[in-house]
């Protein structure tokens, strides 16, 4: 499965990492821990759109010949060396995948084969995560890529990825008390924890880099068609 995009020329991916990376423009300064760094395409965007070094990003990634590609041929090392990036080689899920204090938004994009990790559709997974967020700050929260979007065709077969990425989502509402707003990009769907942005924030808090997202999509609540669609269907 694709793990990063890396363009010298081109800092944007045109992909769900854009959205991503936007995440410092609706959480307060602090750290950022990244749960699926791959070869840095996350942290290069979030460098070269938000200056000033506000938000320190944290990443775990668990293949260290990831990390090695990265820091050898896509600029992972540059990021690094400028102090806007620190990599950690291991579990993002592990319970020491935390910073002292805690973070101030928390990016999550974790798959193995180009799945969805199981954890992530777990109650608890969601719970270990939210208690590595900064609790003095009320506008500390995640943002998820959860893999495959439903066909927007009715009546098109669900593919097997959708489900899965239905029980995410209902893993992390239940995490969040229901607090979870949806966003569709391409093929993958994306949440971001906490309250539903109103337009000042998103796309109004967006760096001149990022404002190309406007025309991506937009953030809603009770958006997932699967709710809706599978009716009967056993998901658990």
């Amino acid at each position: 499965n694709l793990h990063s995009i890396y363009r010298r020329d081109q800092l944007l991916t045109g992909c769900y990492w854009d959205v991503l990376a936007a995440l410092p423009s609706v959480v307060p300064a602090g750290p950022i821990g990244l749960m699926g760094l791959g070869a840095g395409t996350v942290p290069r965007i979030i460098a070269g759109c938000y200056p000033g070094g506000r938000h320190l990003v944290h990443g775990w990634e668990l293949d260290a010949g990831v990390v090695m590609v990265g820091r050898m041929h896509l600029g992972m090392q540059e990021l690094e060396d400028s102090g806007r990036l620190v990599v950690h080689t291991g579990d993002a899920l592990a319970p020491d995948a935390t910073v002292p204090g805690g973070f101030s938004g928390i990016i999550v994009d974790l798959f193995a084969g180009g799945r969805l990790l199981p954890q992530l559709t777990k109650r608890d997974t969601w719970e270990a995560l939210r208690r590595s967020l900064d609790s003095t700050q009320p506008g500390a929260r995640i943002i998820a890529n959860l893999g495959q979007s439903p066909p927007s065709a009715p009546g098109t077969p669900w593919a097997p990825e959708a489900y899965t990425t239905l029980r995410a989502y209902e893993a992390l509402e239940a995490a969040f008390e229901g607090d979870v707003s949806l966003m569709s990009v391409q093929s993958n769907t994306v949440a971001l924890t906490g309250p539903l942005p109103s337009q000042d924030e998103w796309p109004g808090r967006l760096p001149e880099g990022l404002q190309g997202l406007r025309d991506v999509g937009h953030w809603a609540r009770d958006s997932y068609p699967l709710q809706r669609q599978a009716g009967a269907t056993p998901l658990f």
